[in-house]
């Protein structure tokens, strides 16, 4: 939302889905002759349906910006998240799936003019030494977190299997365990997190914390009713499903040096609040 806000332009957002992704029924309706683009997110390493969005950026004749922030490594079908959309970005944060050690981000695209666009925005709008035919910005990733980027891109795929075996642990054992909605399990998703929904959520993130396992919530409160968009004039209710996720989500240890005893150790304890 930050980003569309600051370019200026108008947010339409629209639900999620039970899948807490982007509600693609809910995205036909929003379009309307004012609409330039669609945003779809690949929330938690999980991937948008990429086909149908195309198609409905092709006929509505829009761009797609995709945020793949959360899915690197992620693909639909043939393609890479991050190579589909017109121009999409990514977020290099240290705990993404690829991170630096600061912040850092980058922008992909199979797009000269966009790119080329992009080289002058980030470098205070400079084309040449001292010459800024464009406010622009300064957006340069440094020399030494592209160099420990570079060397981190080659174990991303390795990571990201081992992400997958995790994440696979999870759900042949904690399907069926209390009240728990577990993500949806599509071939393409990388597993960022590991995201259940629960009506327990505090009690079972509480009763975790005492067995030494840390969850996040992510995120306590959807957009729409942050306080930095009052002015939008959203209310709770306008978006029901988000509302639900932001009460009932819960974020499980994940990432590639989870041991096979430290997973064992979370599925016990779950299995454990669930029983009592």
């Amino acid at each position: 939302w930050l980003a569309i806000s600051q370019v200026g332009a108008t947010i339409v957002p629209v639900d999620a889905g039970q899948d807490m992704l982007l509600d693609l029924k809910k995205v036909e309706g929003a379009i309307t002759t004012h609409t330039k683009a669609i945003l779809p997110v690949h929330l938690y390493g999980a991937v948008c349906n990429m086909t149908l969005l195309t198609e409905m950026a092709t006929r509505h004749e829009l761009k797609i910006i995709e945020d793949n922030a959360q899915g690197q490594g992620a693909y639909w079908k043939d393609s890479m998240t991050g190579s589909i959309g017109n121009c999409n970005a990514t977020s290099f944060y240290p705990t993404k799936n690829l991170g630096a050690l600061g912040d850092g981000g980058a922008i992909t695209t199979n797009d000269k003019q966009l790119y080329e666009k992009a080289l002058v925005l980030r470098n205070y709008g400079s084309t040449d030494r001292f010459i800024n035919p464009i406010q622009g910005f300064n957006s340069r990733l440094d020399e030494l977190q592209a160099a420990i980027l570079r060397v981190k891109l080659k174990k991303l795929t390795k990571w990201n299997e081992k992400r997958k075996e995790v994440a696979q642990t999870y759900f042949n054992e904690m399907k069926g365990v209390g009240d728990i909605i577990l993500p949806p399990q599509t071939e393409g998703s990388v597993f960022h997190l590991f995201v259940i929904r629960t009506k327990q959520r505090e009690a079972l993130r509480s009763f975790l914390f005492q067995k030494g396992i840390g969850t996040m919530v992510h995120y306590p409160v959807p957009p729409h009713l942050q306080g930095a968009y009052t002015a939008l004039n959203f209310k709770k209710g306008d978006f029901p499903i988000s509302e639900n996720l932001a009460e009932t989500v819960l974020s499980l240890p994940m990432w590639p040096g989870l041991t096979e005893e430290q997973v064992a150790w979370v599925v016990e304890q779950v299995k454990s609040f669930f029983a009592r």
